[in-house]
């Protein structure tokens, strides 16, 4: 099993669907597991009401539900913000500020102190707090934004740079091609997902 870029969907189900997917900071995950807890987080998030092209929040670290969360979003074509959870309440909330994000996925145990609509916990629980003003992202319809990378900019004002799906499927095409993958590669993430050099992993 693994998941498709191109469709951003998991394909070839029935090959070694116990074969290990992820080795988190919490517990490993086999693809039949990473594809199951994708599929529930899909059935929370749309029970939320999110229209597609608006931006998701998943905040943590290195959790299991973090890396489910970013394949749920590319599923349901909702651009996802990868935040985590060292980065300083400040610059948080001017994140939360710029996005107009409505939705958040905390996919450890500690959830920032900002208010939103909609939280996603780490337990599949949602936790609503009011209405919504769902805010899409300008986005051309044929390519969608797959997630935002805030970088700091040159003024220390949090900056964000939109990634569509046909970049990141670009992306990864390239990756695969260049990278010699086999179905034994292994790879190590050392740099936080909200840090552009984690996409490599």
């Amino acid at each position: 099993m693994r998941f498709d870029f191109a469709s951003m969907e998991f394909i070839e189900t029935e090959l070694d669907p116990s074969r290990l997917a992820i080795a988190a900071t919490d517990r490993d995950l086999s693809w039949a597991e990473l594809k199951k807890l994708s599929d529930q987080l899909c059935e929370k998030l749309s029970s939320t009401g999110i229209p597609q092209g608006c931006p998701v929040i998943i905040y943590g670290q290195k959790e299991h539900l973090f890396q489910a969360a970013v394949l749920s979003c590319m599923r349901l074509k909702l651009p996802y913000i990868p935040i985590d959870r060292v980065m300083p309440p400040e610059r948080i909330k001017r994140i939360v500020e710029i996005s107009g994000a409505q939705l958040l996925i905390c996919s450890g145990e500690e959830i920032p102190r900002d208010r939103f609509p909609f939280i996603i916990t780490n337990k599949l629980e949602v936790v609503s707090s009011g209405k919504c003003n769902w805010q899409r992202l300008p986005v051309d319809s044929t390519d969608p934004v797959a997630y935002v990378m805030f970088t700091s900019g040159s003024t220390g004002e949090p900056k964000g740079v939109m990634i569509t799906h046909s970049a990141a499927k670009s992306f990864a095409n390239w990756f695969v091609s260049n990278a010699s993958i086999t179905p034994d590669t292994v790879f190590m993430n050392q740099a936080i997902f909200s840090f552009d050099l984690s996409l490599l992993d």
